[in-house]
Parts: structure tokens; sequence; C-alpha cells
């Protein structure tokens, strides 16, 4: 007899599933998941909408992005249908689903001990075997040296595993029989059903406890995307059921062909049409939670030669047969092979090396003036008073102005310092300086030829004032200075700068050989106002900005002064610069070294010339232009072809800057910031372009100097060759070690290296593992570097940009230079973790420099952690359990 529960279902049951004339299974399925992955799609663009603001002010890209999601996604649901379908099928013609009369939510509830028992005793056992296999995965994984061996003996465990677990069901099926037999009624499937659901709540929970930095690799609302995708999926499918009723066999085939056809059709459009807008592919590509994982894997998948570029789905591999022809490869002129996908056969000139545009030096000018040369870090021209800027931050500099040649448009050639300053210094784009190592701090090598060298050569006597140690690290970076002081701190007090650079000047003046002397002043960059200073203008960031503003003019105003009482004006060329700008909140960005949107690139420049009238320069020109301007004024040839111009002919009024000018900014990684971007500016126009991510922005600076609207849609023919001169510049410039590719080929290994000197196997879950690390050695000297190498097995793939952290620790009471440590990006941020593939064997090599004030010590610890964005340390486990924290190998220094 029916229970009372069962008498109450079926009541409520609108419709009884029959067996006599089911629905046929495959053409239903085939529909219902093309169904229900259009509205996993619809969920996902809404989510982006939502969550990310994607359709605020982009309509009509956010309409096309919501395309590209449905025929990326309807695809897969397909797929999907004809999966469940052929189970369906199968299951249909078992004897199990021909007997079954009642709906299934009946025959969950009725009375049957048997399958109470197989369901209690099943889940038990499954429960065990998921707890040793743990185990033993965790110590074949920490425990063996050979990753084959490992994974032969893993899986010979598991078979073992597998033979007892069948051995111990059934006697615990008996004893769970007997149980069944003393609950009664409660003795039903729905029962192990229920406790699988509360194992799996409770488990949740658990792992949310005890291992956090599993949400932390993969966040609760993507770890919940699949499962709510399949919640979706079987709502649709029952929605469609009721809705399909007593349906013919033959409009569910209509349907399964229908879905068919649309969904190739869509994916067809969408292989040959998606990345023509740059709007929409941004929205897929950033803002999606699903459509971003779909459009990589079609990417991949249509790989056909690996070299990482599709010829479709907006790839832009024009050979996919060939991994040597791709975008931004190598294209020799000459070979008849389009290798970089752009342009035909080698690609237009856009090198600009030339011999410094130099003019003829007016006879008013001094034959061998001095030059003193001002940098004020992170500058921005627009909050000066000369600029236009309301408040009063710079009367000495604008006073300054009214006696000195002023360029408007001065622009960086990047917004970070280690990349900008070495640019003007050597008149060249930070892609074509010849670096060493690349650890946050680039190494300069010998072979660059910088302004300090030639006025050196040329009988000057060169020196330099810096108000931070923060170049100290920088190898090279003082090549050619004759003398040179920085101070101890990163952040000293500005009274030390000004007196240190008051005594130099001093100095200089009583030497007869003419001098060249850098003063950088620093205390305008970030953290702003220092040692309590009070703020002149407010309390926010851009208010205590502009008040170090103030305070740095008024120690340019006591240079100039200083430089007069020692009668040495009518004999100086006096530069005033900054490096780079700064952002606050524009395009959600503060600080610098992470864009080259205007707020961050563009620079202050004024030179003040002894005979030559002041007056205001309009029209772009780039910074280190200053390189081939100072030697043409002093008469001294360049000492190679360089890209960088002569700034003479606007110094003395001949001409202005021509507006047709190709001026390249860009942000190359160095570890500690692992951004790639360019930024390419002709006239009114601006390209930005993130190389790594295909993406591309288009501004006209003219009408939108704040660069808030993205044209690259809307002027298609100036997007295309703006672009083609882009990728020209980066094929012809770039010197081969600066190329993403080639770092990370070189640094992708076929196999797990035989020998390391030191092993972990510390797995960080769902990410990777640290295989291990080697070190050159574990007594340095004070002043050397210590080399360290580290291996990475990629378990996972990732959506986060995790930061690796090398750090000394010392024993109490010793103090170790803030700065000596490795916090980097993987292959100096080359090869991002968000990048990374599944299975590749990574080497990453790292170098942290032992600072000359460093005390000896005996013993120097070494720890190793991976920080997330908010620079707080991941948990990694080990066979001995889970912790934050790894402590190496320690070292000795000595001197």
């Amino acid at each position: 007899m029916p229970t009372g529960i069962e008498r109450w279902i079926a009541r409520h049951i609108q419709r009884k599933v029959t067996a006599s004339h089911p629905p046929p299974a495959l053409s239903e399925q085939l529909w219902v998941g093309a169904l229900a992955l259009l509205c996993i799609a619809c969920i996902d663009m809404l989510y982006a909408a939502v969550a990310k603001n994607a359709a605020a002010d982009a309509f009509f890209d956010f309409c096309y992005a919501s395309a590209y999601s449905v025929s990326l996604h309807v695809p897969v649901g397909f797929v999907t249908g004809l999966l469940f379908g052929m189970c369906l099928w199968g299951l249909r013609a078992t004897p199990f689903a021909r007997r079954r009369r009642l709906p299934a939510r009946l025959w969950l509830l009725r009375r049957n001990p048997e399958a109470f028992a197989s369901g209690i005793s099943l889940l038990l056992t499954l429960t065990v075997f998921f707890w040793v296999v743990r185990r033993a995965a965790l110590h074949f994984a920490t425990r063996y040296y050979n990753q084959e061996m490992a994974s032969y003996a893993m899986a010979l465990f598991v078979l073992g595993v597998l033979v007892c677990a069948a051995l111990v069901m059934l006697p615990l099926r008996r004893a769970t029989l007997k149980l069944g037999s003393i609950l009664g009624p409660f003795a039903t499937p729905a029962v192990p059903i229920a406790a699988v659901l509360c194992f799996a709540a409770s488990a949740t929970v658990l792992v949310a406890i005890r291992a956090p930095s599993l949400f932390e690799a993969y966040p609760p609302l993507k770890l919940s995307w699949i499962p709510g995708a399949a919640v979706v999926y079987l709502g649709v499918a029952r929605i469609a059921r009721r809705a399909a009723g007593s349906w013919r066999a033959s409009r569910h085939h209509l349907l399964a062909v229908t879905a068919l056809l649309t969904s190739a059709f869509g994916l067809f459009l969408c292989q040959a049409t998606f990345g023509s807008r740059s709007n929409p592919r941004n929205m897929l590509a950033r803002d999606t939670i699903a459509g971003q994982r779909l459009i990589r894997w079609y990417l991949q998948a249509t790989d056909r030669d690996g070299d990482g570029f599709s010829s479709t789905f907006g790839g832009g591999d024009c050979d996919d047969s060939n991994p040597q022809i791709y975008p931004g490869a190598p294209d020799e002129p000459g070979d008849g092979i389009d290798a970089d996908c752009f342009d035909g056969d080698g690609g237009r000139d856009v090198g600009q090396f030339g011999n410094g545009n130099y003019a003829e030096v007016p006879a008013e000018v001094p034959q061998r003036p001095n030059i003193l040369f001002v940098m004020v870090d992170t500058l921005r021209p627009d909050h000066l008073g000369t600029h236009g800027y309301a408040r009063n931050t710079s009367p000495n500099i604008d006073a300054f102005a009214e006696t000195a040649i002023r360029f408007e448009g001065a622009v960086a050639s990047s917004s970070r310092s280690l990349r900008s300053i070495p640019s003007v210094f050597t008149g060249l784009y930070p892609s074509q300086i010849e670096y060493g190592d690349e650890y946050i701090w680039p190494a300069l090598l010998p072979e660059n030829a910088t302004l300090a060298e030639m006025l050196s050569d040329a009988g000057y006597f060169t020196s330099a004032n810096l108000g931070t140690d923060y170049f100290a690290r920088m190898r090279g970076f003082f090549q050619g200075f004759k003398r040179h002081h920085q101070e101890p701190q990163f952040r000293p007090r500005r009274e030390q700068v000004f007196r240190s650079a008051m005594r130099e000047l001093e100095r200089l003046s009583r030497r007869a050989e003419p001098w060249f002397h850098w003063i950088h002043i620093f205390n305008v960059h970030g953290e702003y106002l220092s040692y309590g200073t009070p703020s002149r203008f407010g309390e926010k960031p851009v208010d205590k900005y502009d008040t170090e503003i103030y305070l740095a003019d008024q120690i340019f105003g006591k240079i100039l002064k200083r430089l007069d009482e020692l009668d040495e004006s009518q004999n100086t060329i006096v530069v005033l610069c900054s490096d780079h700008g700064e952002a606050f909140g524009e395009h959600d960005n503060r600080g610098h070294s992470f864009t080259v949107y205007e707020e961050e690139i563009r620079a202050v420049l004024m030179i003040r010339v002894p005979g030559l009238s002041p007056r205001v320069v309009r029209g772009a020109v780039p910074l280190f232009d200053l390189f081939p301007t100072l030697l043409n004024l002093l008469r001294i040839p360049l000492p190679r072809e360089v890209p960088a111009r002569s700034l003479l002919p606007y110094l003395i009024g001949q001409a202005n800057p021509p507006a047709n000018r190709l001026i390249f900014s860009e942000i190359l990684p160095d570890g500690m910031f692992p951004f790639d971007q360019k930024a390419l500016r002709r006239g009114r126009w601006k390209l930005i372009l993130w190389t790594r991510e295909h993406r591309m922005q288009l501004f006209d600076l003219a009408r939108d100097p704040q660069e808030q609207h993205n044209l690259a849609d809307a002027e298609t023919e100036i997007r295309d060759e703006l672009l083609g001169l882009s990728r020209a510049w980066i094929a012809q410039t770039a010197r081969p070690q600066n190329s993403f590719r080639q770092v990370v080929q070189s640094n992708r290994l076929d196999a797990e290296p035989e020998a390391l000197t030191h092993r972990l196997n510390y797995r960080y879950p769902g990410r990777f593992t640290v295989l291990g690390y080697d070190m050159n050695s574990t007594r340095v000297r004070v002043g050397d570097t210590l080399d360290m190498t580290f291996y990475y097995r990629v378990d996972g793939e990732m959506q986060r940009d995790f930061l690796f952290f090398v750090d000394l620790v010392g024993p109490p009471g010793y103090r170790v230079p803030p700065h000596t440590h490795a916090r980097h990006h993987p292959m100096n941020g080359h090869y991002k973790t968000s990048q990374w593939v599944p299975g590749e064997i990574l080497r990453d090599s790292i170098r942290v420099t032992i600072p000359q004030g460093m005390r000896p010590s005996k013993e120097l610890k070494i720890r190793f952690a991976v920080l997330d964005e908010k620079f707080k340390p991941l948990r990694f486990e080990t066979s001995q359990g889970s912790e934050t924290l790894v402590e190496l190998v320690p070292i000795e220094v000595h001197r």
C-alpha cells in the first residue's frame, strides 16, 4: 500500500511519466542541451553586466559580446546533450528502467531495505577510499624522486585499494541491511542520497576551514559555476519536458536538427569574426566567468602548429601549419615569407635610427657650458601652474618657465623610472637598451653609450646627487659618472638632498673644467609627506601629492638661487624634467608603472640655454630627445645612430615638432611589474597595445585627452595602420633578449630535472608544485649576488597572477636592508601564473644582490613564499602538513 507521503506527492504531480511512449532520448537531449547552454551564456553575460558593469557605456558592444558568448556556449551544450542522450537511450533499454512505473520521486521515498543498504555501504566505502587515496597521493607526490615511478606506484596502490574496498563492502552491506530492517519505513533510497548531500556540504565547510587556499585558487563563484550550470541544465530539461508534453518524435527530431544547424552556423560566424571588434572581445575575455575559459579553449583547440596562435577566433595566425609564422614573429625581408602576418614580407621600416637631426648651434650659446640636470621624480606637468593648474603648487618652477624653453607635449618612454631614465641617458627606447639581469632593477650593460660617458670623454666632470637609494641596486646605472652620491634611505629627509646637492655644486664651481651635474629630487614619489610634514591642500592622496610638488618646488628654487650666488648661471644650461607622471584613479589605476595612459607617461620638460630666448613649444616630443639635444648644444657628435632627435631646431624657433612623427612609449616586464604594453602616438591619434592579450585601444587625444572613449571599432583604418606600425616597430627594434616568447621558450623544460641541489616537492593544491631549487653558493660576499633557480610543475589552470617571494632573515638584532629580497613574477615578469599551462615544467631564475652596507653574518635564513594580490601568503602541502613559508638552506655573508 502506498504511504501517505507517496499519496501526497502523487496528488501534486501534473503529468505521469509513462513508459509506453517516452520522447526519443537522443533527439530530446540534443535540443535541450543547446537550450540549457544558451541560458547559461545569458547568465554569464548578466554577471558581466551587473558585477563588471560591462554594458554601462557600450550597449551595442555588449550585445555583440553576448552573441559571441552564445555562439561559444551552444555547441558545448549540443555535445553535452549528445552524451546525455546516448546514456539515456542505453538506460531505457535496461530491464530496470522498464520496470519503473512510478515517478522517480515516489520510488526514492518507498521503503527498500536493499537499496538503502547498498547506498549506505557504498557511501561509507567511498568515504574511506577517498581518505586513503588522498593520503597515498600526498605520499607519492612528495616522497618519490621520479614522477613516472610515482605514477606507476600510485596506480598499483589504487588498484589494490579498489579490491580491498569491494571485499569490505560485502560484509558492510549485510550489516546495513539489518539496520534497514530495524528502521522500517525510513529505509528508503532517499536516505543515502540525503547523506551524500550532507556529506558534501560538511566537506565544503571543512575545506573552507582547513584549506582556505583552495578557495583562493578557485573563488567560490567560479567553484559553484559548474554545479550551478548542472542545476540550470537539469532545470531547463525539466521545464522543456513539461512544455513538450506529448510531442511526437518528429518534432523532437526537428528541434535537434535546428539546434545543430544553428550552433554550427553561430560557431562558424564566431570563429570568422571574433576579434574584429575590440570592445566585445575585451568584455568576453575580461568580464565573464565561462566565456573567457571557452575562448581560451577554442584558441588552444584550433592552434594546429602549437605556436600559441590560432588562425581562427581572432588568433591572427596567417599560417597555422608553420610554427615559425605568427603575429609578432621576426620577419626577415627578402625571404618571401610574411612571418609576422602583417604588411607582407619584411614590413615597413619604422626603426627611425638616425644621426640625431643636429642643427647648427647659435653663436650666442657658450662653447663649453656647464649642464645642471634636475629631474623631479613622478612630476605631472598638468599639476604645475605654468601648465594651467589652479593650485599654487609651483611658484619657482613657474618663474623658471618664463626664462626657459618649455615643451608642452613631452612624452616619457615609459611610466617606470628604471626604464625611462636609462632611455633619457642613451637616446634609445627601453626595448632597445642593452640590459643584463632583469630582476626588478634591470642592469645596464657596458655596451650602452650613456650621456655621462659622452660628456666625460669630452672633458666634462660628471657627478650626480640622488635623493634616494632606490637606484643603488641597478648595476651599471652610473656608468660615466666620475662621482655620485645617493642618500642612504629610500625616502630621506628633503633637507639632506638639498644640502648634499649644494655641497657638490660648490665643489664643481671650483673646478677648471666644465661639469655635468644631475640632481634627482625624489620626494614627489609616494608615499607622500613622510616625517610628519603637514599637507597644504587637504588629506586626499592628490592633495598630499600637490604638497610634495610645492616642497620640491622650494628645493628647486634654492638650487637656482645657489647657482646664481656661485656666479654660474650665465654659463650653465639648466634642464628641468620629470621621468614620468602619476595616476590618481584615472583608468582605475593609482601610482605609476602600470599603464601607458597619459596621466602616467606625460612628463615635464623645460630647458634654459644661455643666449636663447624663452618660448613655448607645442606638439609632442619624446623625453629621450634630451640625449642628442645636449650633445648638439655642446657640439659633441653622436656615438652611434639613435631614434632620438635633437630639439635644438625647436629651441631656436626654426621649426615645430612634426605632427606625423611616431612616438612610442612602453612598459617592459621586469619581474616586479609583469606588464607588457606599447603605445604609439602620431599626431592626434594614440594606439595602446597589450601585446600578450592581443587587445588594443585607440584614442583621439585632440577630442578626448582623458582617453575615455575607445575608437578602435569606429576608426578601423587608423587603427589598422597604427597597429601595423606598432607591430613593425616591435619586430624591428626590440632586442631578442627582451622577447617574451624567447624568454618563455628558453625556460620551459621537456621534463623534470634529474638532479637538483635541493628538492622540495611542495604542492600548492590545484595550482603547481615547487619541485626544488639550485643555488650557486651558500657563502656570498658583500656586494655579490645570490643566484637561485627554482623549478615548478604546473598542476592546474590559474586565473590569478601570484607573486613569488624570496626573503633574507637575519638573527635577532641583525638588520637586513629592506630591498634585499626577490619579490617577482615568474621569469622576470615574462610569464605570469595566469598564463601557465597544466603539465609544463618551468625554470625560474632569480638574483638577490647583497648590498655593500650589509654586515657579515654567519647564518642568514632564506624564506620562500607565494603571495596573492593582497600580499597574503598561500598555503602549500607537504607530507608533514600545511604551511605558508618555506625555510631554505641558510647562507653565510662575509666580506
